[in-house]
């Protein structure tokens, strides 16, 4: 290999070695080149706050797309979306995709797991803002349904108690008590859609993704 490498580099210089010399003894090619190497110093001179800044935008996008990543596997678009379309129309959960959403909001409790674009983690506390509580008042108005079940997956169900199709009471005071509560879950969700669909067009602008 250091024979073949050898003779590489004898055929160079022998080659092209006659050019380089001719090159180097021109003096209007020493002007050009140093002239050259003049204006990139002075380029980099005058630039060099904003190379450092394009070069550090680099590091923060490469770090905010590992976080998004990471993220996107604990909480898909389709899972979230598939969750709220449930709740909307069902009124009823199942355990394992909401603790897809907790393990999100949990996820970007660690600092380390903020992202360094300050747009991307405006949009971000915002969408969790709203995901915790949306948690926060599924975990106070939706009960197990049925209430024992042999299952690691189980269903709640919002007010089962208040609502007659699940067994429920069947009452006027009832009956306001529940629309009341479908009114708020609504809102809930609506506000959870346009957090998330404000984040993740940020995502795309920002991180082209």
């Amino acid at each position: 290999m250091d024979r073949i490498l050898d003779f590489i580099l004898d055929l160079l210089s022998k080659e092209i070695g006659p050019y380089l010399n001719s090159l180097w003894g021109n003096l209007v090619f020493l002007r050009i080149t140093n002239l050259i190497l003049i204006i990139l110093i002075v380029l980099a001179l005058i630039y060099r706050k904003k190379l450092l800044v394009f070069l550090q935008r680099d590091k923060n996008t490469e770090h905010d797309l590992k976080i998004f990543q990471t993220a996107n596997i604990m909480l898909t678009e389709r899972n979230l979306l598939d969750f709220l379309d449930q709740l909307g129309a069902d009124h009823s959960y199942y355990r394992n995709p909401r603790i897809h959403i907790s393990r999100y909001c949990n996820f970007f409790e660690e600092i380390g797991n903020g992202y360094l674009d300050q747009t991307i983690e405006k949009k971000n506390k915002e969408l969790l803002s709203e995901l915790n509580d949306l948690l926060n008042f599924i975990g106070i108005t939706f009960f197990s349904c049925p209430g024992i079940q042999d299952t690691n997956d189980p269903r709640y169900c919002m007010y089962p108690d208040l609502n007659i199709d699940r067994g429920g009471r069947d009452d006027s005071e009832a009956s306001k008590i529940y629309r009341s509560s479908e009114l708020e879950l609504n809102n809930h969700i609506e506000k959870v859609k346009d957090a998330y669909n404000g984040f993740r067009r940020t995502i795309k602008n920002k991180l082209k993704i």
